[in-house]
């Protein structure tokens, strides 16, 4: 009844990691406040226009089936969320909800939630809401706001909140995680590429504090273990490395290396980068928009050439 889907999506299993030594904690680059745009129901009480798509539940090989949108098979970013006895499916065209049973409930296009592409969805077991991301790039005031959406309870027709947080250098490509305390967004372009929002000021609609990292931690988790701490996975040709954003004893949110292993994975090695270039397309959208945004948009030139080789290299020293 809590599960969700997301691409890309990142569930932290449990893995050995090399511990490095203690760093000292990444204070936030510059935080803001970010006011909430309140709508009282899903579909704007009504005045949303009606996007209606997908349903007809019925059954094949003893299986509950039924349809979702049918936007045509190009950049359709196709998302899923499931709880509260809900189904939430996104696409670049909109949002709609259907019941456990596959029955259509309501839909609206993206502009009833302040416009954007690429929705990235989640349901979160522990404050029981559902939450998503759609980012921006033609408002006419050039912030190319990030939308964050958080519903007030875990019924996907009530009341929802948005929060756009402004993000002018960013590009398409951001995913989106959670904790039990924290929501958390990284993001190609510019100079800090994650922020970090509390969870509890999204859901109450209060306006939220948003901290910015400089760079990037990676791609927040999923984290549907009840933690306050938010991971961040980073992977590179040669490493996986782990971030997390906790508190300090003021409350103050702070990023900590919690480790990094090298993976041993042929397909990051350059020479098979020109034969396979979809591999590596996903994370190094991320990893290669810090040195270039024309390697984020050709995925067959991203390799070692276009990324910080600093950001990637790992001391030897601190494997175990």
């Amino acid at each position: 009844d809590t599960s969700s889907r997301m691409r890309p999506a990142f569930f932290l299993p449990t893995v050995l990691l090399f511990i490095v030594p203690p760093a000292l904690a990444q204070a936030p680059s510059r935080q803001e406040t970010v006011r909430p745009i309140h709508q009282k129901s899903f579909d704007r009480e009504g005045t949303a226009r009606e996007r209606r798509q997908g349903g007809d539940p019925r059954e094949a090989n003893g299986l509950l089936v039924f349809d979702g949108s049918t936007d045509g098979n190009r950049q359709v970013d196709p998302q899923i969320a499931v709880g509260g006895g809900y189904v939430l499916h996104a696409t670049n065209s909109g949002l709609v909800i259907y019941d456990k049973q596959g029955r259509f409930v309501d839909g609206v296009s993206q502009s009833a939630f302040n416009g954007g592409i690429d929705p990235k969805l989640f349901f979160d077991p522990h404050a029981r809401v559902f939450g998503f991301d759609l980012w921006n790039p033609w408002d006419e005031a050039k912030l190319k706001p990030v939308n964050i959406s958080v519903s007030s309870t875990s019924d996907p027709r009530g009341a929802w909140n948005t929060y756009p947080v402004p993000a002018p250098e960013g590009v398409d490509g951001g995913g989106i995680g959670y904790s039990r305390e924290w929501i958390g967004y990284s993001f190609p372009g510019g100079a800090d590429r994650t922020f970090v929002m509390r969870m509890k000021q999204a859901k109450a609609g209060e306006p939220a504090q948003v901290f910015h990292f400089a760079g990037s931690l990676g791609h927040p988790v999923l984290t549907q273990d009840p933690v306050d701490d938010l991971h961040f996975v980073e992977l590179t040709d040669r490493v996986i490395r782990v971030k997390k954003v906790t508190t300090d004893d003021d409350g103050e949110p702070r990023a900590v290396d919690v480790g990094a292993t090298e993976h041993g994975w042929p397909s990051f090695r350059d020479e098979e980068v020109a034969s396979h270039p979809g591999l590596l397309a996903p994370m190094n959208g991320i990893r290669c928009s810090q040195s270039t945004s024309g390697c984020f948009r050709t995925a067959r030139r991203c390799g070692l050439d276009c990324q910080d080789r600093e950001s990637t290299r790992l001391n030897s020293s601190h494997a175990n």
